[in-house]
């Protein structure tokens, strides 16, 4: 590593985007689609994966709805396929990882502004798709819709 002052334009100039497929949302009041679709190749190695970080501004929560999760390949872990919600407070630690349609209609809610969501396949040419909905508020109101919520406690 260079040891070297770097100038404060390039420290803002940098962004942090998230590894592999995917993209970062920018979240609105209203509720907005993400389908993703996973199709692993031989050249995509053992697994093939998205990263999405869903964003919404400062002192905003977002609300993530898991819309439709067809298929199940349901193993140990959810180790083949599946999805990976990170709505707990410490991001850095593993989510909420599903990998069967029962799961359709549950709702999570971020502890910041921030909420990464990580779909991965080990199965080879295999199409499965995620399809979630998102929003952000300051506030929601309770009872949500259905399913499980992860609040501050």
């Amino acid at each position: 590593m260079a040891d070297f002052l770097i100038p404060e334009t390039a420290l803002n100039a940098y962004v942090l985007v998230p590894p592999g497929c995917g993209e970062t949302l920018q979240a609105s009041t209203n509720w907005a689609t993400l389908t993703d679709m996973l199709d692993r190749q031989l050249s995509d190695g053992d697994y093939t994966e998205c990263n999405y970080w869903i964003e919404s501004p400062k002192g905003t929560v977002i609300e993530l709805q898991i819309v439709d999760y067809p298929w199940g390949y349901v193993s140990a872990g959810c180790s083949l396929a599946g999805f990976e919600i990170k709505s707990n407070k410490n991001q850095t630690v593993a989510g909420y990882r599903f990998c069967t349609p029962e799961v359709a209609g549950w709702v999570f809610r971020s502890h910041t502004n921030r909420l990464p969501v990580m779909t991965y396949s080990s199965y080879l040419y295999t199409l499965i798709t995620s399809v979630f909905k998102y929003r952000y508020g300051t506030s929601f109101p309770f009872p949500i819709e259905q399913g499980l919520v992860e609040q501050d406690t």
